[in-house]
């Protein structure tokens, strides 16, 4: 579509500038290079003299308005052109704008992170000593209850040797009766 629209621009220019025009024209026809002076001649007439001969049963030249209904294509698919580049600019803005607001949140966050981090630290550094501490304290403990039953055993040793030694003579004199016994009873 646009390329037929190009054609059709170039087809009508040449043909427009083929034709027998005055020089005052033909110089405001090659001047008229960008959007708006086109528009302007467009809207208001290329040329306001009369000196065109070639005019149809509806007053308009044909020529002209062949050259102006390119123009005014080529004007209309560059406006096409520069709404849909204008939608996409604003979709693209609205986009940014969320991803501005969203990283101005992360940094509001990330600013109050910072200010309690000091916070945190020390929290941390004291329950480090208080768990140093108190893993002090587990292995004094610890210490202790195998001090106690090192000391328990040997209390045990001690009264059993005790015990086995106030048992040993009268055990040795009921094995002695009990082997007298049967010494007199095989006799």
């Amino acid at each position: 579509d646009l390329a037929d629209s190009v054609a059709a621009a170039e087809f009508a220019q040449d043909y427009a500038m083929g034709e027998g025009r005055s020089p005052v024209k033909e110089k405001k026809l090659i001047s008229a290079t960008n959007q708006a002076s086109i528009l302007h001649d467009t809207l208001v007439g290329i040329d306001s003299d009369v000196d065109d001969d070639e005019e149809d049963e509806n007053g308009i030249n044909d020529i002209q308005g062949r050259g102006s209904f390119a123009a005014m294509e080529q004007l209309s698919l560059g406006l096409k052109g520069a709404k849909v580049e204008l939608e996409a600019l604003r979709k693209q803005l609205a986009s940014s704008e969320e991803t501005r607001e969203s990283l101005l949140e992360e940094l509001g966050d990330a600013r109050q992170a910072v200010e309690k981090l000091p916070l945190f630290e020390q929290k941390v550094s004291a329950l480090t000593m208080e768990v140093k501490l108190k893993e002090r304290e587990i292995q004094g403990l610890q210490d202790d209850i195998a001090d106690v039953r090192f000391l328990y055993r040997t209390q045990l040793d001690s009264l059993l040797e005790e015990k086995a030694s106030t048992l040993s003579p009268s055990v040795h004199s009921e094995e002695n009766e009990k082997q007298a016994v049967i010494i007199d009873d095989s006799n």
